[in-house]
């Protein structure tokens, strides 16, 4: 059974190796949309919809100054999803591709409803507490409010993205484990409890780490690392 108040949305640049693969991640999920440029090739687009995803397309910030552009795609998503009247959000890119999507929102459900939900906890040193953000899922309201700011991207490049929007959606300074988890849950071992994989395109090595190029195992192999905690 799907949801039919969460939709998934997945942000990112597009080309021919993504399209074939999201085609086939997502072909037996209702509600879905893709959120990306409006500088987009038309025949990634038009292939989509035929696929039955929603398109949002944004203006490409040329002008601007920010170290995260997908913010901008992923507000601009959630705010059609505002919309179109959904409750959840599942925010994924277009660089990761699962064949159990499906199952991967029932079985955490219950995480998700009580707060915005990460795969894992990322802590590389006692300066450097975040999460992997590359999937989230979470009310639709909470989701706006993580999405809702990136002015602050510019002035902080010496800070990870992820510690600066959970910062922004927590109206705090976020400096542990313990500040993380008043606003996120985990899910990595959920899923590996029910054998759900995500897999995501990596086409360059890994620093220090054993990983599979260019597809990595998001669950088996990056979860898997000596740095993650939930």
């Amino acid at each position: 059974m799907e949801y039919d108040d969460t939709i998934t949305i997945i942000s990112g640049l597009l080309n021919d190796l993504f399209v074939e693969k999201l085609i086939e991640s997502y072909k037996n999920i209702k509600h879905k949309m893709i959120t990306t440029w409006n500088n987009t090739d038309i025949k990634f687009i038009e292939i989509l919809k035929e696929n039955g995803f929603i398109i949002v397309l944004s203006d490409y910030p040329i002008e601007r100054n920010t170290i995260n552009y997908q913010v901008i795609c992923m507000r601009n998503g959630i705010l059609k999803a505002i919309e179109l009247n959904y409750k959840y959000v599942c925010r994924s890119r277009t660089d990761i591709f699962t064949e159990n999507h499906l199952k991967f929102l029932q079985v955490t459900r219950n995480l998700y409803e009580d707060k915005i939900m990460s795969l894992c906890g990322i802590e590389l040193n006692e300066l450097t507490i975040y999460y992997l953000d590359v999937i989230l899922v979470g009310s639709i309201a909470r989701m706006f409010k993580y999405y809702e700011k990136d002015d602050e991207f510019s002035k902080s490049y010496s800070r990870n993205c992820e510690q600066i929007m959970i910062e922004n959606y927590a109206n705090k300074d976020i400096r542990s484990r313990e500040d993380i988890k008043q606003y996120m849950n985990f899910c990595k071992d959920i899923c590996f409890k029910e054998n759900i994989e995500y897999i995501w395109y990596r086409p360059y090595d890994w620093v220090d780490y054993n990983r599979s190029i260019p597809f990595t195992k998001l669950l088996g192999e990056y979860c898997n690392a000596f740095f993650v905690y939930e």
